[in-house]
């Protein structure tokens, strides 16, 4: 089965609101081509926040970070967030796309490779399918309140987004190994946010 490209999923969110699909997010020619685009940023923003709780695919476990000759490491732009567990740093963040020692008050205190785990905003396309589906009912749900304010057909279309939900959960289970206090099950049963909301 051929996975669903970034602009299936857009004449998708389309579609769910009853606008009609377009065959380029970029032609500045069409009628709705202001709807698509909109479209288009909601399904980025979905995505983006979707990947930021760290999926089997976009987090990666002790990558090496290396600093440069300025004893500064760069962070790459796609990062969402860096987890370091090294005695030497015990607070560390980052900013302007630099790690950011907050104990130093300073960029320029790495002078060894450090080691990582670290959540990364993945395109679209490079995203597993069962990850796309999610995203793309998720932001069809989204496009259809805040563009349409329409919250009957908001409504109507929560139980696709259930089931999308339960394969994404299921899939993200198989493929990843999940601590029992840690990842999405234990967040869902501790905070009490059910997945069909807007609650991670």
């Amino acid at each position: 089965m051929a996975k669903t490209t970034e602009l299936e999923a857009v004449n998708e969110i389309l579609m769910m609101a009853g606008i009609t699909e377009v065959p380029d997010i970029s032609a500045s020619t069409l009628s709705n081509v202001d709807e698509a685009n909109q479209a288009l940023n909601v399904l980025r923003r979905k995505s983006r926040e979707i990947q930021s709780a760290g999926l089997h695919c976009n987090h990666e476990k002790r990558v090496t970070l290396s600093p440069n000759v300025s004893d500064e490491i760069d962070v790459a732009s796609n990062v969402l967030s860096i987890d370091i567990s090294d005695s030497r740093y015990p607070d560390v963040t980052f900013r302007d796309d630099k790690l950011y020692n907050l104990t130093e008050h300073s960029f320029t205190t790495f002078t060894e490779d450090i080691k990582a785990d670290v959540t990364y905003e993945l395109d679209y396309e490079d995203l597993p399918e069962h990850v796309r589906r999610y995203i793309n009912i998720r932001a069809g749900r989204d496009f259809v309140l805040r563009y349409l304010r329409d919250t009957e057909l908001w409504q109507a279309l929560a139980l696709e987004e259930q089931a999308a939900a339960t394969a994404f959960h299921n899939v993200e289970a198989e493929t990843s190994d999940f601590n029992m206090l840690d990842g999405w099950p234990a967040r869902e049963i501790l905070s009490r946010s059910p997945s069909i909301g807007y609650a991670w």
